[in-house]
């Protein structure tokens, strides 16, 4: 099982409540094996969404939606907006009525592993730009059988969730609609 943070400058998203950006997006990834499924792959920024989104929406010339972006104080603006030619962003979730803390801290572990473990230093302090990779043997855990038929039947539950009403089918990280 694969795992791999990044933690670059603090040039982008404020920290919840404050006025000044103090991460970048500070990606977290893994990818799982499985046995017939097909694998677990996930990767996503701490930030409220990709930093990508907001730089294709103003290429397209469509708004943002609420809470993507902060003001330049740093306030979650909480209505659609045209992208903004400088913008900050709030940690994912937002605000913190919608659990922007959860965001910010995870932030704070990438860039504890990836910047200040290694001795890089905390990325708004020193530009930042360290990266956690690590990889778990599944067998110091238990056989490779185990945990494929494990692993599939995991996979398969997920899969298998009744959709909701007007959804065609449950998806996984990984699993992508064809």
């Amino acid at each position: 099982i694969g795992q791999c943070f990044g933690a670059p400058g603090g040039s982008l998203m404020c920290p919840t409540f404050g006025a000044e950006p103090r991460f970048g997006t500070h990606p977290v990834a893994w990818a799982a094996p499985a046995g017939k499924e097909a694998p677990f792959l996930f990767d996503c920024a701490t930030t409220q969404v990709a930093a990508n989104k907001i730089r294709l929406a103003a290429r397209l010339g469509v708004k943002l939606a609420p809470n993507w972006v902060t003001d330049e104080a740093g306030s979650v603006i909480a209505e659609e907006v045209d992208p903004p030619e400088k913008f900050f962003m709030p940690p994912m979730g937002g605000t913190r009525e919608s659990a922007s803390h959860k965001g910010y801290g995870l932030a704070c572990v990438v860039d504890i592993l990836c910047n200040t473990m290694p001795g890089i230093g905390a990325g708004f302090l020193t530009g930042g730009g360290g990266l956690l990779f690590c990889a778990y043997d599944i067998e110091a855990f238990t056989d490779r059988a185990t945990y494929n038929a494990w692993m599939d039947a995991f996979l398969r539950g997920l899969r298998e969730t009744p959709p909701a009403p007007g959804e065609e089918r449950v998806l996984y990280p990984g699993l992508y609609a064809q």
